[in-house]
């Protein structure tokens, strides 16, 4: 997943299962919708679930697919019962979700769905409605949170299914498992009627039948965020296990599924934890909760980190920018931050206030307000951002517009207060800026201690984490006849896709030997997200081809161009070096023991071998065409 969809899984988390509130202009409410009648169905699958938190039981779910006929059709009416509770005494949260959805039999597609939520005596109500409009699809929709009543719609891509919300499982086990083939990706859509977006979900399938565990890309419910799904012979779900460990939903029966309390046998809480202080290594910072009401979130290889105060009903975020410019400020770190936010799906508008002086950590930084809005919701909240040692450490708590005002600022901003910032090792070697890979024939040089290598030699992958760009170098095998005419060709056939613009194609001179430049603006008009960039550039070896691949957000593109054009104009190319196998002596047979014999006259010593010619490097054809744009789930991956 990318970083900046976590840090909206993050953010929007308080906007999504919350308790908030706006007032629409003047002019008439829309009315409710309503979901179909429907006579008796035909279950044909019921699955009950145990809900756990960092090893202790907070509640449970039901699934129900039921089948009927509509207009002579196959449909499927999809249930969910969600119940949770966090927390005891007056720090309790309490979460009660019901949700139902009609979706054609056939293809598991939406047709409509609504979804109820309850946050103790708060309630809201959400509808989505897909009907076909004279140039494809359009999604309807309609939300209800307290006295705030909204309608809109969307259109809805026509070139795959859209699941409803309440299809997070039942969809993969009924239509996309029996079809998946090993290795192979699927991407999948799916609508939520209180979002009120389009999300992407990237599936891919990794063993040979649903009895194995499967890994999912990215498979997100707005609660959880589940890494291994494990299946049973018939496909049900048998364990969901959340990416940091902390959240697992385990296969019940429904004698036991409801009943409280409980604990998950053999659960050790990761290490990043220590009651009720998480330490997060990679982003230099610790934070501290009041309870475990609130639970701690991180993501692998991101420098994110929150606390969630129960239920989404507020959260606390931190990013950190790693090899921050010695130009910048912590004035710069909002506005960054928000460039990250910007155009992604549901926001309608970002309302960051202007930064004033206080202190983070003992170390003086700045703070302001920030609101975001989404839909028919408003997240309110205040950022704080500090520079220590070359990082840049911006911390946003917020949650919804009536919370906020009642008792979630206060809450929020202790648990702000908590932070510490770490002290670099003072034996920290300072960053590599050179490397230089023989088998490649490739020295490539970073322009600034704002670069890094991402990994260890031979390994030619770097980052800029200011301007979230990253760069790889890689290699091909070129066959003789493969020419920068022919290469040039490929391309253009090749940048045919609608939501990708060729900004420059032509040949040039890298390193005195001949290349092709590409540059591309890739767009996502169905997810909504921040346009991203790709640069490549193909050196032509001797029976290779060097390939250069920069690629990041469009809004930062241009801030980074310059040390782009830099990298390529002194990287330093040459023929790779084969290498040879070292071939260990030969150890002479033991002789048995005789008696010493009269030495012999030293022996003329043999001329010098001719040396082997080095080995000619195989080709083989070049590929029908190069590497293709990145998939919509891999933009501006930071």
């Amino acid at each position: 997943m990318t970083n900046r969809n976590f840090i909206l899984a993050l953010l929007a988390g308080s906007m999504l299962f919350c308790a908030a509130a706006r007032a629409l202009a003047e002019g008439e409410k829309p009315a409710a919708p309503e979901f179909p009648k429907y006579g008796e169905l035909s279950y044909v699958r019921n699955q009950y679930m145990e809900i756990f938190v960092e090893g202790a039981k907070v509640g449970y779910t039901k699934w129900t697919i039921g089948e009927m006929k509509i207009d002579d059709k196959r449909t499927f009416v999809i249930e969910e019962q969600t119940e949770m509770r966090i927390g005891e005494g007056e720090n309790a949260r309490t979460l009660s979700v019901h949700s139902r959805a009609l979706a054609d039999g056939n293809n598991m597609t939406l047709i409509c769905e609504e979804m109820t939520e309850k946050h103790g005596d708060f309630e809201r109500y959400g509808f989505v409605r897909m009907e076909k409009a004279e140039d494809g699809k359009v999604l309807k929709y309609y939300k209800r949170v307290g006295e705030s009543v909204e309608a809109w719609e969307e259109k809805a891509p026509t070139d795959t299914g859209i699941y409803p919300e309440s299809v997070k499982f039942t969809a993969y086990e009924l239509q996309v498992m029996p079809v998946m083939t090993p290795g192979a990706g699927y991407d999948l859509r799916y609508v939520s009627p209180i979002v009120g977006a389009v999300e992407t979900q990237k599936v891919t399938y990794y063993g040979k039948s649903i009895h194995e565990k499967t890994l999912v890309a990215s498979l997100e419910s707005n609660r959880f965020k589940t890494l291994f799904l494990d299946y049973n012979s018939s496909g049900d779900v048998v364990l969901a296990i959340s990416t940091d460990g902390l959240t697992v939903i385990k296969r019940s029966d429904e004698a036991n599924y409801s009943k409280m309390p409980g604990a998950l046998d053999g659960y050790k809480a990761p290490e990043f934890i220590d009651k009720n202080t998480a330490t997060f290594e990679q982003s230099g910072v610790s934070i501290e909760r009041p309870d475990k009401s609130c639970f701690f979130r991180t993501e692998t290889g991101a420098p994110i980190f929150s606390v969630q105060d129960g239920f989404d009903e507020g959260s606390v975020m931190g990013w950190v920018f790693d090899a921050v410019p010695d130009s910048a400020s912590a004035a710069d770190l909002p506005e960054r931050f928000v460039k990250i936010l910007a155009g992604s799906p549901g926001i309608r508008d970002i309302r960051l206030g202007a930064p004033t002086e206080t202190e983070l950590c003992g170390l003086k930084g700045v703070s302001g307000t920030l609101a975001i809005q989404r839909h028919a919701e408003t997240t309110m909240g205040q950022y704080r951002a500090v520079i220590k040692d070359g990082r840049g450490i911006i911390l946003f708590f917020g949650a919804p517009e009536i919370l906020w005002k009642k008792n979630a600022e206060f809450r929020l901003g202790k648990i702000a207060n908590s932070l510490k910032i770490m002290d670099k090792p003072k034996d920290e070697k300072p960053p590599e800026l050179a490397r230089t890979v023989p088998e490649m024939g490739v020295e490539l040089t970073l322009p600034s201690k704002c670069w890094r290598f991402t990994g260890d030699a031979p390994d030619m992958t770097a980052r800029m984490p200011w301007d979230l760009i990253m760069l790889s170098v890689g290699i091909a095998d070129r066959a003789p006849e493969t020419t920068p005419e022919i290469v040039l060709a490929k391309l253009k056939e090749s940048f045919t896709r609608p939501d990708v613009e060729v900004k420059e194609l032509k040949a040039a001179k890298v390193s005195g030997l001949d290349a092709v430049f590409s540059e591309l603006l890739i767009t996502n008009p169905v997810g909504k997200s921040p346009a991203s960039k790709m640069r490549r550039v193909f050196v032509f070896q001797k029976n290779s081809l060097i390939i250069l691949t920069f690629s990041g957000p469009a809004a930062f593109w241009d801030d980074a161009a310059p040390d782009m054009d830099k990298i390529v104009e002194t990287i330093k190319i040459t023929e790779p070096v084969v290498p040879q196998e070292e071939t260990p002596p030969e150890t002479p047979p033991a002789q048995p023991e005789t008696p010493p014999a009269e030495p012999a006259p030293p022996a003329e010593p043999a001329p010098p071998a001719e040396p082997a010619p080095p080995a000619e490097p195989e080709t083989t054809p070049p590929p029908e065409q190069p590497a293709s744009p990145p998939a919509e789930g891999d933009k501006a991956n930071p």
